[in-house]
């Protein structure tokens, strides 16, 4: 250790004499020396140069990231802003879709009907009741049979002046007469909350020497008073033999949407037809 250090300080004093010797010699004495130094001190300072320049351009680019940064997050808010709008414009085109086809559709039927929104859904089950934002003020009377343009949706329970609890045909406590189109016979179906996360009914007392299909269409039978005939109610999805072997039974599908309803149509009374006038004159 002591002699690396001994050689060490040898060459540091030997180096310092050197620098003071260059110092004291004539000036064309040293300007060879000085020469040779630059030869050796240029390249050294060209890459020091290049790497200076490269450092100024880098901070230039991270400063300019910064500018770049806020005008992506500008454009975000921007993009975000028009997916908005994009949005609210979809949802306009297909409310005024859905409110065309429930003009048309009132405007198809030959009896009176109260147009109506849905405005709230039973907490007791989603598949059970819903609430309208139209009541007795408007006409709207209890037992009366609730539609859409694409089937049966139930049937009015509890009213009052400005709003109307409707009880969905697939709520357990609902009952409807009804009739299959092809076969002809006629069954009551009978509300059964919901399978699956899907409203679902079951048509029973079936006789069992009739031919039922899946996919037969099943309709109100006009009997019992509160649903006129014909109101189609959905189709045969599985068929299936009573326990006591008398009857047949089978699920139904709801063909209105029960699920996604924002508008129905509360039926009227149906009026009575105008008295023909009487043929010929007063005896």
């Amino acid at each position: 250790m002591r002699r690396r250090r001994t050689k060490a300080m040898g060459i540091a004093l030997l180096a310092a004499a050197l620098a003071a010797g260059l110092w004291l010699l004539p000036a064309p004495a040293v300007r060879p020396l000085k020469g040779a130094a630059r030869r050796l001190v240029t390249p050294v300072q060209s890459v020091l140069i290049r790497g200076a320049a490269r450092v100024r351009e880098g901070w230039r680019t991270v400063r300019g990231m910064g500018g770049l940064v806020e005008r992506y997050q500008q454009l975000s808010e921007e993009i975000v802003e028009l997916q908005t709008d994009l949005r609210a414009m979809e949802t306009l085109e297909r409310e005024n879709r859905e409110l065309r086809e429930q003009l048309a559709f009132f405007r198809s039927t030959g009896r009176p009907m109260i147009a109506c929104e849905v405005v709230g859904r039973g907490i007791s089950g989603w598949w059970r009741t819903l609430r309208l934002n139209r009541g007795s003020r408007d006409g709207v009377r209890p037992g009366r049979a609730v539609v859409s343009p694409d089937g049966l949706v139930g049937s009015t329970a509890e009213v009052n002046a400005m709003s109307c609890e409707v009880r969905l045909l697939s709520d357990p406590s609902s009952w409807i007469s009804a009739r299959l189109v092809r076969a002809g016979s006629y069954g009551v179906v009978k509300g059964r909350g919901s399978e699956g996360g899907r409203p679902t009914c079951r048509i029973e007392f079936i006789n069992k020497d009739v031919e039922v299909r899946r996919g037969d269409t099943v309709v109100t039978s006009g009997l019992g008073g509160i649903y006129p005939e014909g109101l189609v109610i959905g189709y045969v999805e599985e068929v299936r033999t009573d326990r006591s072997g008398l009857y047949q039974s089978a699920g139904v599908v709801p063909k209105a949407d029960l699920g996604r309803l924002r508008f129905a149509f509360v039926l009227g009374a149906k009026k009575p037809p105008s008295p023909e006038p009487l043929q010929g004159g007063a005896p």
